[in-house]
């Protein structure tokens, strides 16, 4: 390559690279060097595309949160708004639901980072209250459908499934075998459904 020729490299490609290091291995334990090697980029390219580390790890936690989103409003958009909201859940106790065997990256994040950092902490409530927007509203999609027990508070039941879903995602991660992980499944989704 001629001296002076700026290094060719796919911005968004470097930053899925990188998000994926993060996501493996969390904050701390990647190294400058492993984020250069697996980026593909020159340490000044990455410091002017991206900023310093913890720029560029709050841009691989959006980064995460999009792609997260995305999958999970797919899911919860299904033809029957109750079935899409089991779907996700299972999806959890069968592995398909966070897209990788690293668990979800917002939950490594914060048991890495507990409160300690202000912006990673709002990063991670953002991330939450915006997953808890889109089951409550396939669970009051589920309740006009009929699909739901009318006296199931909507607002309530969706926290308790994203919570449920970040504690099952913890569960697979940590080796819990696949009947105690759809027991716990089956139990958050347990008082939802209507009488027969």
């Amino acid at each position: 390559m001629p001296a002076g020729r700026p290094r060719s490299f796919d911005p968004d490609q470097a930053l899925d690279q990188i998000m994926n290091l993060f996501w493996r291995k969390g904050f701390e334990a990647s190294g400058m060097a492993e984020i250069l090697e697996v980026s593909g980029m020159a340490r000044q390219s990455l410091y002017n595309t991206f900023g310093d580390k913890k720029k560029l790890f709050l841009t691989a936690l959006s980064r995460y949160t999009q792609m997260r989103h995305e999958s999970l409003r797919n899911r919860l958009n299904g033809s029957g708004a109750f079935d899409s909201v089991c779907d996700t859940v299972f999806g959890e106790v069968e592995g398909s639901g966070s897209m990788a065997p690293y668990g979800c990256m917002m939950v490594n994040v914060a048991a890495e980072f507990g409160n300690t950092d202000a912006l990673i902490s709002k990063a991670i409530r953002e991330y939450h209250m915006e997953l808890e927007t889109m089951i409550r509203e396939a669970l009051e999609r589920a309740q006009t459908q009929g699909d739901m027990a009318p006296h199931v508070n909507p607002s309530r039941a969706a926290r308790g499934i994203a919570n449920a879903l970040n504690g099952l995602t913890l569960m697979r991660r940590s080796g819990f075998d696949q009947v105690a992980i759809r027991d716990a499944a089956e139990s958050a989704l347990d008082s939802l459904t209507p009488p027969v």
